[in-house]
């Protein structure tokens, strides 16, 4: 590990600095670092406010929730394949965050909670990653607060929103570094077993998480195979016995949910996301270029680099797919945050020994400073939400208390206001919807449910008479405008509407 992981290139005299010039080096990181968090901080505000409200941010908040309480209550937690309900995410993440909505009583609240700390979990591994391939502990730091501060100013809507997705990178980044260790240590073997059993867990969270751990499997092969084979068989065996026993408890059903999910793909969506979503990268992406063209010849460096071609190239595939958000980039920029400090540190032997002192603090500082427009606005968004959260609480609160004093059956296509009032999960209709565009669940029952006022409420995002809505986008123009013959509105909360039969 140590001739695998070294990081190389000739070695730079630097000139004795004068204790004031250290104390103001460090101070000056300091001071970088401190204003990071700051940041990170400021953009987090709105997440971090909602997090206990009944206040709807995602509608894979409430779905989650519903999972969760499926998952715990031992009810059908993978229907068949032309249900209302669509589970096409692995078990595990319902199973934990169940648990601790049990302790809290709420699993939405519950897994806002687990999706923050899983986030800071990924940046204490991206430090932690940084640290085995020879970063020093600033650069570390620098890291993962820029990956903090890059999340909380470009996807915010991921802070802290009871989604898997953190969680899942959490238990992989987790065995990324525990393999990487056991390549260093004289006893492996429990290092190796966490790392096997982490890596596993993260793909039980979610099964798109296969970047990292391709990625640590290919550098190994092709630079450092010590105890690659004993990790791959841990792996393999804690897998396969895992994928029995969930086909065993599930049935096959489990298999073709998760593995058969039905999605549209659209060249239109890929080229417009990745525009919009890759141009606040641009300063990280030239980084690794850069670091990259300065060391790929280093073995410690491919690593890296590897995992940002491969999770970028992935990420990319995916993001084509409908209903795909910015989630399927946080490999590409786990990794790119990692390559950022370590191109920071490749640039500080570059300055005059006079100056090499307060190099590190400069240059993070100008990398840094590249986020402070996406993150103004992000902070401005998030004061905004703090607003929305002290007028609208209570509007939302008298909403959920209409749903729940419903006499019949509610469907709700901001699933948490139904979740949140206590109603059984009637209609997934984002996933529903892909179902009748791919051919495999059909409008009919729906229309007879319409006709005959089988919903005592349907909760929509945006009036379904409005040529652009959720429910015209999910269920079709002609669902949309029957819905919309059928029933009729009867209370409003921001975009939110609530209808009644006519």
């Amino acid at each position: 590990m140590e001739s695998a992981l070294a990081s190389g290139g000739p070695g730079t005299r630097v000139a004795t600095a004068q204790p004031w010039e250290s104390d103001l080096a460090r101070l000056l990181q300091a001071a970088v670092l401190g204003a990071m968090a700051l940041g990170i901080i400021a953009t987090m505000l709105g997440p971090l406010h909602r997090m206990p409200l009944w206040m709807p941010r995602d509608e894979n908040e409430g779905w989650n929730a519903y999972q969760a309480l499926a998952a715990l209550s031992g009810s059908l937690l993978y229907p068949p394949g032309n249900a209302f309900i669509t589970n096409n995410y692995p078990p595990l993440s319902f199973y934990i965050v169940g648990a601790l909505g049990r302790v809290l009583g709420d699993n939405l609240v519950a897994g806002r909670l687990i999706a923050l700390l899983s986030e800071l979990a990924v940046a204490g591994n991206i430090f932690l990653l940084v640290r085995i391939l020879r970063g020093e502990r600033f650069f570390a730091l620098f890291s993962s607060l820029l990956f903090l501060l890059y999340i909380g100013a470009n996807a915010q809507s991921y802070v802290a929103m009871d989604d898997p997705e953190w969680l899942a990178h959490a238990f992989v980044t987790g065995g990324a570094v525990l393999f990487l260790r056991a390549q260093s240590t004289w006893r492996p073997a429990v290092s190796l077993l966490l790392s096997g059993l982490l890596c596993v867990a993260g793909v039980l969270v979610k099964h798109n998480v296969i970047v990292l751990p391709f990625v640590v499997f290919l550098w190994a092969l092709l630079n450092d195979r010590r105890q690659l084979l004993a990790w791959v068989a841990i792996g393999s065996i804690l897998g396969a016995v895992s994928l029995l026993l969930m086909t065993d408890a599930y049935g096959v059903v489990f298999l073709t949910d998760v593995l058969g999910h039905k999605r549209g793909l659209s060249l239109h969506k890929l080229a417009g996301d990745s525009v919009r979503l890759l141009g606040p990268m641009t300063p990280l992406l030239l980084a690794a270029a850069l670091l990259g063209a300065f060391a790929w010849r280093e073995t410690s460096m491919r690593l890296v680099l590897t995992y940002a071609l491969v999770g970028g190239a992935i990420g990319l595939w995916f993001l084509a797919g409908v209903g795909i958000d910015v989630n399927v980039l946080f490999d590409l920029i786990i990794a790119l945050s990692a390559a950022a400090g370590l191109f920071a540190r490749r640039l500080v032997p570059m300055f005059a020994p006079e100056h090499r002192r307060l190099a590190p603090a400069l240059i993070t500082a100008v990398m840094a400073a590249l986020c402070a427009p996406t993150a103004i606005e992000a902070t401005v968004s998030g004061l905004d939400i703090i607003r929305q959260d002290r007028l609208q609480s209570g509007h939302y609160r008298e909403l959920i208390a209409a749903i729940a004093a419903a006499p019949g059956p509610v469907a709700c296509e901001q699933p948490s206001l139904c979740y949140w009032a206590g109603k059984p999960f009637e209609i997934d209709f984002s996933n529903y919807g892909k179902k009748m565009h791919a051919g495999v669940g059909g409008p009919e029952v729906l229309r007879q449910r319409f006709d005959a006022g089988y919903y005592a409420y349907i909760q929509t995002t945006g009036h379904p008479a409005e040529v652009r809505n959720l429910t015209r986008h999910y269920l079709g123009d002609a669902l949309a405008r029957q819905l919309d013959q059928r029933y009729v509105a009867v209370r409003q909360v921001n975009e939110h509407y609530l209808l009644a039969p006519r």
